[in-house]
């Protein structure tokens, strides 16, 4: 993050993390009504102009649209006057979808929102992908662990194909109206995965909803302090994890020995409470985010643990 500049005061957010007073945007928040647009958007409005946009009610004192993606001119109305989209309206394979639905809610929702933010005269979009645009599984354990640069291929399910579509749809408005984009790529975020998946997912593409917040936060951040001005930048979002490339074929073949290697209490706690740890196949390295976006994760497998031995 970049030095504070006379006349700037730096403050602590709700969920920790370093705010610059002084540089207000006007920001369209979509899906507002889902998980992560709703802890989102207070955090946003500490120090924004936020305007709410979702196809379900929304109880909430901030300027709120009702409204469907699918209708273009709808939605461009509701880009008036905005000067950064977040677009986080999708649906999730969390629930379960149809063909059709992905087609419409994730691809083109997310083409009327990038083509009205355009014609709307607005520059900035952060856009919610996913790693699932990148696929899960590496052409070789050289490529672990997966960075930005890695070639995407979402070969597990149309979800991940639908956020590599808009990836390629924010590439076509940065070259055709000039927008600047940043795709934030979070790994799983919507706690239904039951227990202990859910926490030992967190060895591999697990992202808390606080620190998703925190990641969306500091985009907007970097947009409206003038450190990212052009082009689409692209950033994994998920917990920290300790894994590096020497350790990818004792994750694959012996999971345990690796995660004593980082974690000794946890192969007692593990194995006393008969949790059986499945092959680790692919890891993600979250530097880029902490460099670029000053993103620090707090929560992640270390901090599960803890809970576990309580």
């Amino acid at each position: 993050m970049r030095f504070c500049q006379a006349g700037e005061t730096r403050f602590l957010g709700e969920n920790g993390f370093l705010f610059v007073r002084g540089a207000q945007m006007k920001v369209l928040l979509t899906g507002a009504a889902g998980v992560l647009g709703s802890g989102l958007s207070p955090e946003l409005a500490q120090r924004h102009d936020v305007r709410l946009l979702d196809m379900a009610e929304v109880k909430t004192a901030l300027p709120f649209c009702r409204v469907n993606l699918l209708d273009f001119e709808a939605t461009k109305k509701a880009c008036d006057g905005i000067e950064l989209a977040v677009h986080c309206a999708a649906i999730h394979p969390w629930k379960e979808y149809t063909d059709e639905q992905y087609l419409d809610w994730n691809i083109k929702a997310t083409y009327n929102l990038l083509k009205a933010a355009a014609e709307a005269g607005v520059r900035k979009v952060v856009y919610t992908s996913s790693v699932a645009a990148m696929g899960f599984r590496p052409a070789s354990l050289d490529e672990l662990p997966f960075t930005e640069s890695k070639p995407c291929t979402p070969d597990e399910n149309l979800y991940g194909v639908s956020k590599l579509v808009g990836e390629h749809f924010a590439d076509l408005f940065v070259r055709s109206h000039g927008l600047a984009v940043i795709s934030l790529r979070p790994g799983v975020f919507i706690p239904t995965t039951p227990e202990p998946q859910q926490g030992l997912s967190y060895l591999t593409h697990r992202v808390s909803v606080e620190d998703l917040v925190q990641a969306h936060a500091l985009a907007v951040n970097a947009f409206a302090e003038g450190r990212i001005t052009a082009g689409h930048e692209r950033f994994i979002i998920t917990s920290e994890t300790p894994w590096r490339r020497e350790d990818a074929e004792t994750l694959r073949d012996a999971p345990l020995t690796a995660i004593g290697k980082y974690f000794p209490k946890a192969v007692e706690l593990l194995q006393r409470k008969g949790i059986k740890v499945p092959p680790i196949v692919s890891f993600y390295s979250i530097e880029k985010a902490k460099r670029v976006l000053g993103y620090r994760p707090q929560f992640g497998f270390a901090r599960w643990l803890e809970r576990q031995g309580r």
